[in-house]
């Protein structure tokens, strides 16, 4: 055998630690590698923004036994907008570090235990995410398994490199981190800016002195209007604002004639006017900014 023929046979590198998984086993690290790094790098993207955890305005008023286990974890989450954002910038992290072969392997070790986590809080609290937890895991079982031999090398031999050569990483790389973007400000815009809103309106109020027959209203956040009638129970209808002043609400027989109404705001007052008549709001004690 020629000199240069051995050395090319020693300086070639396995294709994962110490065994070699050939074609198929780089198809399937690949296909894992980048479906963790899009969903990471899109739902990452939406948290550090802020545009998944947010609460209805209705739900301060409801009792804690009468609040299911998806708007418990998205409460909890939501109380702290910058502990949000801190778990995007987490996941957009993973999904980088998926993006390129030479540190998967670190990304398998950060991801597995992370992932193994939320699909246990989409699991016994119903979170209804499971569709996309589970087969993040799975992928992320996969890489594991491939990566095995590396990783039990790095943690357990006397040594081992994580790291791991790459050929041309840029290209897929590079699309699924624009893939990922460009739908995570698709979804930021539809939760955050698609319908016009008065800060000022959204949130909780209260009748007072002559009223329909209903309690409260709660302006939620996008088209949502949330009605409590004088039995305490919710009817959910949408609303538009057209203009500061301004809105149409859906048809609704506990709201007779306020299809489109004015409105304006008098102190801490809010005046709706109707063809009906002028109804007055104010804030709930609890609920009062």
């Amino acid at each position: 055998m020629a000199h240069g023929e051995a050395s090319l046979i020693v300086t070639q590198q396995p294709f994962l630690g110490d065994k070699d998984w050939g074609i198929n086993g780089r198809r399937a690290e690949s296909a894992c590698r980048y479906f963790i790094a899009f969903l990471m790098l899109l739902y990452g993207l939406v948290k550090v923004f802020q545009g998944q955890f947010y609460t209805d305005e209705y739900w301060r008023d409801t009792s804690l036994r009468n609040l299911d286990g998806m708007q418990l974890v998205w409460s909890f989450y939501s109380h702290s907008p910058l502990y949000q954002s801190l778990l995007g910038l987490v996941e957009v992290f993973l999904g980088i570090l998926f993006l390129f072969r030479r540190t998967t392997a670190l990304g398998v070790v950060l991801f597995v235990p992370i992932m193994t986590n939320l699909v246990a809080i989409n699991f016994f609290f119903q979170v209804g995410a499971l569709p996309s937890a589970i087969p993040l895991l799975l992928a992320g079982f996969i890489l594991l398994f491939l990566h095995w031999h590396r990783l039990k090398s790095f943690f357990w031999d006397t040594s081992g490199d994580l790291a791991q050569p790459g050929t041309r990483p840029w290209l897929g790389s590079a699309s699924v981190a624009s893939v990922a973007t460009c739908l995570a400000a698709l979804i930021l815009y539809n939760n955050l800016l698609r319908f016009p809103q008065d800060h000022k309106l959204r949130g909780a109020w209260q009748f007072v002195g002559e009223r329909p027959r209903v309690n409260k209203l709660y302006f939620e956040k996008g088209k949502t209007l949330v009605i409590q009638d004088d039995r305490n129970e919710l009817h959910f209808i949408d609303y538009h604002l057209y203009r500061q002043g301004q809105l149409s609400l859906e048809e609704t027989p506990l709201l007779p004639g306020f299809s489109k109404v004015d409105y304006r705001f008098e102190g801490e007052k809010l005046v709706l006017e109707s063809p009906l008549g002028n109804w007055s709001m104010m804030r709930p004690a609890s609920n009062a900014r």
